[in-house]
Order: structure tokens, then sequence, then C-alpha cells
């Protein structure tokens, strides 16, 4: 209904027309939906890149899985490894680090590869010496490109050993495990990564390279030149103990025990 004015006592229509703000919501609108188009894109982008991205929930869902099922393996193998332990000291005339730990392990459904235990698909490196587990390498493969090469010097007293680890790959190592402990990978020097340990006692050093997850390399040294603890019981271990004292070898922070009341003439008296 349009509104009229009287004017001279005439009727006029008044035509009204649209405000200038009509016309501009039209405008508003289309940009308002281009924005939200545009924040609904980068929107989704975040939700996809929460979702699979490296870091996403999908990837952090599969390795905790991963991790877990690592660890149950880990804890089997642990349980072997404890009763090995017992029967080290309850069954000294069959036990030993070779055949019998390998028969052990092959009984309860575990593979053995010299010092490499498969688990379930996982596989751990071991010290037979105590037995215990040293290293993970994961679900990897063993990659003989991967070249490591150990020294070791026993320093003059036999109180410590230097180890040097060469190892020498055409791409980038990652992880570098020594007996387990994980050693800061250094700078490469001609083509090899170059790293030296300082170790107190004796046993089985085992180094593990790692290229990613996936391929690894591992090499051993053995070291039993260094002093020990000791316990003196008859006449020719103390004349041994003379003997390594007298060419040298130092017992600092050692414990040396004599067991037994031993003569200067070669008897010895075990009620002492």
């Amino acid at each position: 209904m349009s509104e009229k004015l009287i004017v001279n006592n005439e009727k006029c229509k008044v035509i009204k027309k649209a405000p200038m703000f009509a016309y501009m919501e039209r405008g508003i609108t289309l940009i308002a939906l281009i924005i939200t188009i545009i924040i609904l894109l980068i929107l989704a982008g975040v939700t996809i890149n929460v979702l699979i991205g490296e870091n996403g929930l999908f990837n952090t869902a599969s390795h905790a899985g991963e991790k877990y099922e690592e660890a149950g393996a880990r804890e089997k193998l642990e349980a072997v490894l404890i009763e090995l332990q017992t029967d080290k000291i309850t069954k000294p005339q069959d036990y030993n680090e070779n055949e019998y730990i390998d028969n052990k392990l092959k009984d309860n459904k575990m593979t053995v590869n010299g010092d490499i235990v498969f688990v379930e698909g996982w596989q751990f490196v071991i010290d037979r010496g105590v037995p215990q587990i040293i290293g993970s390498l994961g679900r990897g493969e063993k990659e003989e490109q991967i070249q490591i090469n150990i020294t070791s010097v026993t320093t003059s007293d036999y109180v410590k050993a230097n180890i040097k680890i060469e190892i020498t790959y055409e791409k980038e190592i990652e992880e570098i495990r020594l007996n387990g402990k994980n050693i800061e990978v250094p700078n490469k020097q001609e083509g090899k990564y170059i790293i030296e340990e300082e170790v107190l006692e004796n046993g089985i050093y085992s180094v593990i390279a790692k290229e990613g997850e996936n391929k690894y390399n591992i090499a051993s040294v053995t070291i039993e030149d260094l002093t020990e603890d000791m316990k003196i019981y008859t006449s020719e271990q103390l004349k041994q103990f003379s003997d390594m004292v007298n060419s040298g070898r130092t017992f600092e922070t050692r414990t040396v025990e004599v067991m037994n009341k031993i003569e200067l003439n070669g008897k010895e008296d075990n009620q002492w």
C-alpha cells in the first residue's frame, strides 16, 4: 500500500526508494559466504593434518600400538632371561652361555641368531654373560653395508679400557647404542663416524648402528684384561695376585679378600 501526500488539496503518490544498505546486504552476504568457505577449507586442512599428519592422531596411535607390542615381546624375553640367571646359579653343571641359552630360548618359541633374539617379530640384543637385554633393534633388517669396526686398548694399570668405534656408511646413521646405552651420533670425519668410549668392567660390548627404524648392523668386542675384585682361597691364587701387582697391575677401587689362612709354604687352612 503506497503512501499518499496532500499538496494544494491534491493527492500525490509518494514512491519509496530502497535504502542503499539493502543493495549492500547482497554483497556482504556473498563475501561472508566466500570467507566461510575459506575458513572451512582451512579447518579441513588442519583437521586432516591432525589426523593423518606425521605427528597426527593416526600415526601416534599406530606408534603407541607398536610400542605396546614391543614392550610385550620384551617382557616375555626378560622372563626367560631371569630363568636363565637362576639356572646359572642353581645348575652350574648344566648351564653354559651357548647351547643351554639357545635351547631355553627356542623352547619358549623364540628364534636365535648369535646374540640377536627374535620375539614375535621384534629383535633384541642380549649379553650372554649375564644374561640380559642390552639393546632393541625393532623390526628392522640387518644391513651389511653399515660397516662397524671396533678396537680396544687396555691401560697399563689394567684399570680401564678405551674402545674406539668406526662406522662407515654412505647414508646417514640416526642412532648408535653401546650395550643399550644411547650414544650421541657425531659428525662424519672423512666418511666415518668415530666414537671413543672408556669402560671399567670386563665383558662383551656390543655396538648397534641404525639407519632410521628399518636397517641396522651390530658388532661386538670382548674386554677381559681389566682388574676385577678377587677372593683368594689358595696359595696359587695368592701368587697370581702377587704376580699381577708386580707386573704393574693396580687394584685401585677393587676389593681383594683373603678367604682362608694361607701359610707361606703353600698350605691353606679354611678354618681361618
